[in-house]
């Protein structure tokens, strides 16, 4: 099976350190650990938190092949805030390279010979810039899907099965952020 997702890769910047992240890239790297043959599209900038990106992502075996660097702007960067009983506000720092991912044929070309293809939907609390410079995926015959990967109760066999069952005219009605 091929999957190919489009989206956010980013370093969690919590109070102990960064942490590889982005939702997209942690439901390949956890389909990757499943034997799936796994590839992002995204964005990272021409800078060292790019670099060990890179490094990290590949460390993970996901195909890196269509990760863009972004020149003008940084690595994607979500400060992570804990409050006292340990829970996370986010905030985004913007701009940043995920957010000027460019349409390149090889990609469109994955996308067509991939069996399922996603992006996934941050929850609707998320403040978050609704402009995004890439509109590829609105095409005719997309197969791109959302997958929203807050429910942790989700089996990867049940996420397979999701993403096996999108169909082109979902395109038009998932939400992009």
């Amino acid at each position: 099976m091929k999957v190919t997702s489009f989206g956010e890769v980013l370093w969690d910047d919590f109070p102990g350190g960064k942490v590889l992240g982005g939702a997209p890239l942690n439901v390949l790297v956890r389909l990757r650990s499943l034997g799936v043959d796994t590839s992002m599209i995204s964005s990272r900038g021409d800078d060292a938190d790019g670099e060990e990106l890179l490094r990290q992502i590949e460390s993970k075996n996901v195909n890196t092949d269509l990760l863009q660097v972004c020149k003008d702007q940084a690595t994607s960067l979500v400060k992570v805030h804990l409050d006292a009983c340990g829970s996370a506000s986010y905030e985004i720092v913007y701009p940043c390279a995920w957010d000027r991912i460019q349409v390149e044929e090889a990609a469109l070309q994955r996308v067509a010979e991939s069996d399922a293809s996603f992006t996934a939907a941050f929850p609707p609390a998320t403040k978050f810039p609704a402009k995004r410079s890439s509109n590829w995926w609105k095409k005719p015959n997309s197969k791109f899907s959302t997958l929203t990967c807050a429910r942790r109760t989700t089996t990867p066999a049940a996420l397979l099965e999701m993403m096996k069952k999108s169909r082109p005219h979902q395109a038009q009605r998932r939400r992009i952020v």
